[in-house]
């Protein structure tokens, strides 16, 4: 496949909706940005195949992550996995992703070095989640036991990336952003952390029906609640819900201030911070307690998702009525607005 096809056509296919954010950033930032993707979705794809041995997936993973790491290591084949695929485009990525590390390979030194860490990060965090996990079954729930291998778990799945973010930013576009670059690195990694602990509290009853429970252990069994018995109906657990929704908004919190401490010519940059945190605390705001058993992942529909990007595009140029898009967001969420500091347009 041409390469401009893989980062086209293809990730268009396997998610419109970071393709629409790649399309919005500079030029410079979107091979860098829209490789890695690909690269960190087809990881990802391996490690969720769930009809396929969790120690096959440990296997392949370990085998693409060699690949991407060292030119000598061959990309592993993947036709086992590929029949198992429900979305043709996933299976197609499985397919074509020995290109992508070919790409990867011929990419310029200082990109690939920043793709090659990122994605190290992130293949590890998969890992240590296969193996986690390896025998969880909906009776038999496993859960993470402390605070600590939550937040590592966001940050190698996620915050991992609001770091690799930030530095392609830097090493490509003109400006000083407000802080500095220790800080605005430790604000992207917050910012990562925060949109994984929306999904985490988005697909809880999901991971639970596999027999994971990403909520750790020491929170959750002094409320007496237990994911073997997740009735829903335990007010010392719906506390700790709270809980965990208060830790996922002050992280988006911090992704909002990462955003308002770039520079103003950054604007591209800063649209596509903006719309994974206002999406993300609209996916909030139906969890404000704890789902059900048996309900369904909380979607935003994609006629507010447009809104949002409309909203955003036409508030950019003003800071005053930007910081106020996003303050009332969290008025509808019912918390203290964030005073995120304004900048020159």
């Amino acid at each position: 496949m041409d390469r401009s096809l893989l980062l086209t056509d293809l990730l268009s296919r396997v998610s419109r909706s970071f393709y629409l954010t790649l399309r919005v950033l500079p030029s410079v930032m979107r091979e860098p940005i829209g490789l890695a993707y690909l690269l960190a979705r087809a990881s990802d794809t391996i490690a969720d195949t769930e009809l396929v041995p969790s120690s096959r997936r440990l296997e392949l993973l370990r085998a693409y992550g060699n690949a991407i790491q060292s030119e000598s290591a061959a990309a592993p084949v993947m036709k086992d996995l590929e029949k198992h695929q429900q979305d043709d485009s996933e299976a197609e990525l499985l397919r074509v992703c020995h290109e992508a590390i070919d790409l990867l390979r011929q990419t310029h030194d200082h990109n690939r070095l920043l793709i090659q860490e990122v994605l190290g990060i992130i293949i590890s965090g998969q890992q240590l989640d296969l193996e986690r996990f390896h025998s969880s079954t909906g009776e038999g729930i496993i859960s993470l036991d402390t605070s600590d291998e939550l937040m590592d778990y966001a940050y190698r799945v996620a915050g991992c990336v609001g770091a690799f973010w930030t530095r392609v930013s830097l090493l490509h576009l003109k400006g000083n952003p407000s802080v500095p670059p220790d800080e605005l690195e430790r604000l992207g990694i917050r910012f990562g952390q925060g949109l994984q602990m929306v999904n985490i509290l988005r697909d809880f009853q999901g991971d639970l029906s596999m027999g994971r429970c990403y909520l750790p252990k020491e929170k959750w069994a002094p409320t007496g609640w237990t994911p073997q018995h997740n009735n829903g109906d335990n007010p010392a657990f719906n506390s700790l819900w709270k809980d965990h929704i208060k830790l996922a908004m002050d992280c988006l919190n911090d992704g909002w201030t990462y955003t308002q401490a770039l520079p103003s010519s950054w604007i591209r940059v800063r649209l596509s911070c903006s719309w994974p945190i206002l999406l993300g605390i609209r996916t909030l705001q139906p969890l404000a307690n704890p789902p059900l058993p048996q309900s369904k992942p909380a979607k935003v529909p994609r006629s507010e998702v447009y809104e949002i990007m409309l909203r955003t595009i036409v508030s950019s140029p003003f800071p005053s009525v930007w910081n106020g898009l996003y303050n009332r967001f969290l008025e509808q969420y019912q918390l203290p607005e964030h005073k995120a500091e304004t900048s020159s347009p």
